[in-house]
C-alpha cells in the first residue's frame, strides 16, 4: 500500500490539493458570494426607495406649509401634475434653483381639497356653531406601483 512510508510521511510530505478539495472551496465561495450580491441587491434597492421617501414627504411639507399659511389661497378643487407645477400654482417657483426644479419635476402630486363643516358643540347643543374646514389630500408618488406613494391629510381653519 504506501510501501516504506509511513501514513504521517504521507500526509506531511505530498504537496498541493487534491480535485475535490479545490472543487469544494469554490463551492463554499460560489455560496457567500451568492450570498452577499444578494443582498447588497436589496440593500440597494431600500436606500434608494428611502431617499425617495424622504424627497416626497419635503415636498408634501413645502405644499402643506403654503397650505397653512395661506389657506385661502388653495382653490376647491382637484390638481394633478407635477410637484413643481403645483407648487408654481400655489405660490410660485421664484425660489427654486434648477437642481430642485428637475428633482421636483419628476414627482407627480395629486391635491384633493373640500370644505368639511365640523360642528362645533358648546353647553347648549340648540347653539352648537359649526367651523369651516378645508380637507387637504396629498398624495406624492415617483411611480406607478402603491407602494411608491406617499399620502398625507391635513385640515386647514378657514377663519
Amino acid at each position: 500500500m504506501l510501501g516504506n512510508r509511513s501514513l504521517y510521511t504521507y500526509l506531511h510530505h505530498e504537496k498541493g490539493f487534491t480535485l475535490v478539495e479545490v472543487l469544494v472551496s469554490i463551492l463554499i465561495f460560489a455560496f457567500c458570494a451568492t450570498a452577499t450580491i444578494g443582498l447588497q441587491s436589496a440593500l440597494i434597492d431600500r436606500a434608494i426607495r428611502n431617499r425617495n421617501e424622504r424627497q416626497a414627504m419635503l415636498i408634501a411639507r413645502s405644499i402643506l406649509a403654503i397650505a397653512e399659511v395661506l389657506p385661502e389661497n388653495i382653490p376647491n378643487n382637484i390638481k394633478h401634475g407635477s410637484a413643481y407645477d403645483l407648487l408654481d400654482k400655489l405660490n410660485g417657483t421664484d425660489g427654486v434653483d434648477e437642481d430642485d426644479a428637475e428633482t421636483l419635476k419628476s414627482y407627480n402630486a395629486e391635491l384633493y381639497i373640500e370644505d368639511q363643516d365640523i360642528p362645533i358643540v358648546g353647553r347648549d347643543l340648540a347653539l352648537a356653531d359649526t367651523a369651516i374646514l378645508k380637507k387637504i389630500q396629498l398624495i406624492i408618488s415617483w411611480g406607478s406601483d402603491d407602494d411608491e406613494q406617499f399620502e398625507t391629510v391635513y385640515y386647514a381653519q378657514v377663519e
